[in-house]
């Protein structure tokens, strides 16, 4: 039975109460965030496709990613028919959620019916669980035991990015703009979170006591389930059915997602990433539509689907308070189509000087040096900044040199 609208309403404003989580590793996925937030952001991650070249040596704690070992590897109807895994969280879970009718247990039926495998992995600190969509796979520790707080929703999650992969949505698509490839991921991945949203308050619902409270003590977690559960009672207060309720909140949490800075750094970073890694296999665009899949990305059914192109926000808003950010990305889409179209284009040409002088400080770095930095391990932006550092200090130093030449010696 559904608790009362009143319940989760004082919840959620004892919630927003909550002090800050001193835990280091979080709900949602591969690395803790630079600015410290509580939470680690989830993604899958793009292999590079192009080589590394010689003259950028890559040390071993990066070439060798971020996962220490894959033990083993099972399809989910394997998982919940051993008894022997009945005590372990990776069944708990996925019991949990097949058990959440016309939500949960459609993903987990759709899952298995594409062949999504679950691998328990012996995982980097940082990461609480990953999906391949080129193996269609999820990577998960199956003996973490911190059932509320992590495995719940990252696997709730990483099912969600199963489903993406299902129906043909992607993150990057190398005929796509930077800008486009911006939006897919972020949208992509506003859209797994927000489906654990609607998991971990479904599970509540269903008698797991805690799970909204233990979600909840991460930070952007907390401004998530907030938005959902504002946007649940409101709808019910409004007099709507039951699942049209959970669908507005799903799509509250989902919009909601694209206004915290952290979860936008990273996946911006992420979007500069994907595209150093797959530089040689860039091309034109072919008149693909992008918003297609974006509207996707939030597909359960079709009354059910909770993300839209028209929720993203506007190009200016999807890099929040980051000053840098904007201009690199300008510098960076010259840079995809000079790799494109060559950088004696007329259209690069011009494309480049228009970038020059609207005062741009990222137009003219060595792109190459910035690429060979992020293979090492720097997050992108900061590579960026580097090469315009480098150019500060080099500059400062000429000019101080030049400033203390002698006076040349007047021949006698």
């Amino acid at each position: 039975m559904r608790k009362s609208v009143r319940h989760i309403r004082n919840f959620s404003l004892a919630a927003a109460a909550l002090s800050l989580s001193a835990c280091t590793s979080g709900l949602e996925g591969d690395e803790i965030p630079a600015d410290g937030h509580d939470d680690i952001q989830q993604e899958e991650v793009v292999e590079a496709s192009t080589p590394t070249p010689a003259s950028c040596p890559v040390p071993d704690s990066v070439a060798g990613g971020r996962f220490y070992n894959e033990r083993e590897c099972f399809e989910i109807k394997e998982i919940l028919d051993d008894d022997a895994l009945m005590d372990m969280p990776v069944y708990q879970n996925l019991d949990i959620i097949r058990n959440i009718d016309g939500f949960g247990a459609t993903v987990i039926e759709r899952a298995i019916a594409s062949g999504t495998r679950i691998c328990n992995a012996d995982l980097a600190p940082s990461v609480a669980g990953r999906y391949s969509g080129s193996e269609n796979k999820i990577s998960i520790d199956f003996e973490e035991a911190e059932l509320i707080a992590k495995n719940l929703a990252t696997m709730a999650h990483e099912l969600w990015h199963s489903i993406q992969e299902d129906i043909d949505t992607e993150n990057f698509y190398t005929t796509a703009t930077l800008y486009e490839n911006q939006q897919l991921v972020l949208s992509q991945e506003a859209a797994a979170e927000a489906f654990e949203v609607l998991i971990v308050f479904l599970a509540e619902q269903n008698g797991r006591e805690g799970f909204i409270e233990g979600y909840s003590k991460f930070t952007n977690n907390r401004i998530l389930m907030n938005a959902f559960i504002q946007a649940y009672d409101q709808n019910i207060a409004d007099g709507a059915l039951e699942n049209e309720a959970l669908l507005e909140a799903t799509n509250a949490a989902y919009r909601t997602k694209f206004t915290i800075q952290s979860f936008l750094d990273h996946y911006n970073n992420n979007a500069l990433r994907y595209t150093f890694n797959n530089v040689s296999l860039l091309k034109a665009p072919n008149g693909r539509n992008f918003s297609d899949d974006i509207n996707k990305d939030g597909f359960l059914n079709d009354s059910f689907v909770f993300a839209s192109y028209d929720d993203v926000p506007e190009r200016s808003d999807l890099f929040g308070s980051n000053a840098d950010l904007p201009e690199i990305f300008e510098a960076m889409e010259w840079y995809r189509q000079s790799i494109v179209f060559g950088e004696d284009d007329q259209r690069v040409i011009d494309l480049k000087d228009s970038i020059r002088a609207s005062g741009n400080r990222f137009i003219d770095v060595d792109f190459s040096a910035v690429e060979c930095s992020i293979r090492q391990g720097t997050l992108p932006e900061d590579a960026f900044r580097a090469q315009i550092d480098h150019s500060v200090t080099e500059e400062v130093t000429s000019l101080n040199s030049s400033a203390h030449q002698p006076l040349p010696v007047r021949p006698n």
